[in-house]
Formats: C-alpha cells, sequence, structure tokens
C-alpha cells in the first residue's frame, strides 16, 4: 500500500506491480511503454460491459492509422493524442472509421529553465515565436493560440483572461535586440527535448529552432521518453522542453502544480 510511503516514493511501490481500484476494468498486467492490460470488472456498480478485455498501447503517432485500418486499435481517444493531419483524409475515406473533429482542451506549450534565463532574455525567447504560423503550418489552422491555461470548452475558462493583450507580440527584430542589450551569449548552443514518438512535439521543435535561428540564437533538439525529459530539465541538462497537456475541467486545482513552488513542475515561459 501507499500510506506507508513518502510521496517520492509512490512510483517505486509494489502496488502498481497489481493494482486495486473500483471503476469498470481491473488491471492485469503491463508492459512498460508498450500496453497496459485490463479485464472487465464483473461487480461494476453501473453494469455489465459488453466486452471482455482493454489494452491500452503506447503507439507512434504515425502508426495511428495504419493500426486503426489493420483492425489493431479500435479508438483513438482525442485531446491527448497527435493524430496527424495529413493521415486525416486517407482515414476520411474508409467506411469503417468514424473521424470527428471536436475543439480539444489540450495545448502544446514549452518549459525553460527559469533560474538560467532572466526574466528579460525570456519575454525575448517569447517575442521571437510565431504562434501563428505554428498553428497554420502544425495544425493547418485548425488551432487556437492559447492565454492560459484553459481552453475556451473549459467551465473554468475565463473570457476576461482572453481580453488581455500579450505584452510580447512576435518582433523578432526587436528579440533579437532584446537579447544583444542584455549580453545574451549567442556563441551558446541551447537543447530542447520533446517526446520521441509524438510528431506534433517533434514539429514543434523543429519550427522553435527556426524562430530561434532568426534571431541568431542556436538550439539543438533531441527526442527522449517522457520521464528522462523532465528528469534532464529538473538536472539542468536541457534548456527548454515541450509539453502538451490537457484538462477536462473535473478538478479545478488540477493544474496548481504548474504554479507552486515544489509542484510537480515550477519550469515554464
Amino acid at each position: 500500500m501507499l500510506n506507508d510511503l513518502e510521496p517520492s516514493e509512490f512510483m517505486e511501490a509494489d502496488f502498481w506491480n497489481n493494482p486495486v481500484g473500483n471503476g469498470p476494468f481491473m488491471f492485469e498486467s503491463t508492459v512498460p511503454g508498450e500496453r497496459v492490460v485490463y479485464t472487465t470488472n464483473p461487480d461494476y456498480y453501473l453494469g455489465d460491459i459488453d466486452f471482455d478485455k482493454l489494452v491500452i498501447r503506447c503507439i507512434s503517432s504515425t502508426n495511428i492509422l495504419a493500426s486503426l485500418m489493420s483492425g489493431e486499435v479500435d479508438l483513438v481517444p482525442g485531446g491527448r493524442v497527435s493524430f496527424p493531419l495529413e493521415d486525416i483524409p486517407m482515414a476520411e475515406e474508409q467506411d469503417y472509421l468514424t473521424v470527428e473533429s471536436l475543439e480539444s482542451p489540450g495545448q502544446v506549450w514549452i518549459i525553460v529553465d527559469n533560474e538560467k534565463f532572466d526574466k528579460t532574455t525570456r519575454q525575448a525567447f517569447d517575442m521571437a515565436i510565431n504562434r501563428e504560423e505554428m498553428v497554420e503550418e502544425l495544425l493547418d489552422g485548425k488551432g487556437k493560440i492559447r492565454e492560459g491555461m484553459y481552453a475556451s470548452n473549459n467551465k473554468y475558462y475565463d473570457p476576461a483572461i482572453s481580453e488581455v493583450s500579450f505584452s510580447n507580440k512576435y518582433d523578432p527584430e526587436q528579440a533579437k535586440k532584446i537579447l544583444e542589450e542584455n549580453n545574451f551569449d549567442f556563441s551558446q548552443e541551447l537543447l530542447i527535448l520533446y517526446v520521441t514518438g509524438d510528431s506534433l512535439r517533434e514539429q514543434t521543435a523543429t519550427l522553435f529552432q527556426r524562430d530561434m535561428e532568426e534571431i541568431g540564437v542556436k538550439v539543438n533538439a533531441q527526442s527522449v521518453d517522457l520521464s528522462t525529459m523532465m528528469q534532464m530539465m529538473r538536472d539542468k541538462e536541457a534548456d527548454f522542453a515541450i509539453m502538451k497537456t490537457s484538462s477536462d475541467g473535473a478538478n479545478p486545482l488540477e493544474n496548481q502544480d504548474f504554479f507552486t513552488i515544489g509542484g510537480y513542475i515550477t519550469l515554464h515561459m
């Protein structure tokens, strides 16, 4: 059980080798980084489920459509999964697939080492990012530039926030000038991380590199698994990391750790 452990020890506990819950499914087995297998819970309080087993798989976004078309995968949930936009036309042509376009509560954002880069430098980086171009190139214009942590379809979204203009509009020339005045070392090579197998984050990293290059800042990109990415940021082995989160609005405090010293993560732009 977890009650005798420190929070820092939770993820290493034996509990996760055979977790117990009261939902519609019961844990059967897992292959870390590959799949989790569940069987249906015969005692589920809402009644019987019309299938026997649920398998949640981890696959590269570039393989999602092929897995759907082969019948290997039955459902791709929205929000947290990057389904490549270029695959949508082919998916729509398949009679046995249902493709729906919905407003996602998810967002892609960049965390930065706040201790290495002071406020002025971070503002210059922020000013150098062409968000509108990212939305057009990565999302075919179907995304929105987010002003805060919540999407407009989240029950805790505050419309007043969207009325507040960014103080740092896209202006690469001004961004470079600010860095020069702040004695930024343009000879250094910075590192941005993204999660392996996530095409949206990989493409975001590529456009971020391009935007930084325009102001004379050299950035290398590296793909790693999520846990490695978070540890490298904490250990200051990287300067930036691309995150993707989703908020369903069920808990108004679900994002509090992003703004709490000592929380899950305190690095953000």
